[in-house]
């Protein structure tokens, strides 16, 4: 499970570590606190072992559950989803249809 927190912090560096919004962080906590998923005691997912008030902090991690999505505000301040292009590259896609 540690794996997947490893990777989740590359992929956050990667991209610049961008902060998630504050009403959209106030979301991903209460989607958790209502999962079954989530361990109270330790505020842990049990799908992904990941400590979610760390990882709702990162616009770029993802729910194990798709709960919900990774997102990032382009420059133009519109939320973007972010799909997986040829070989693993993510490309920016406004439309959020798949590339």
């Amino acid at each position: 499970m540690i794996k997947n927190y490893t990777v989740d912090t590359w992929d956050y560096i990667a991209e610049g570590c961008p902060p998630t919004p504050k009403n959209e962080y106030d979301k991903r906590i209460e989607i958790c606190n209502a999962c079954p998923s989530i361990i109270h005691e330790t505020f842990k997912c049990s799908e992904c072992g990941c400590p979610m008030a760390k990882k709702a902090k990162r616009q770029t991690a993802t729910c194990p559950l798709n709960k919900w999505p990774k997102t990032v505000i382009g420059s133009t301040g519109k939320k973007i989803q972010i799909t997986r292009g040829e070989k693993g590259k993510e490309t920016n896609n406004p439309t959020g249809n798949k590339a």
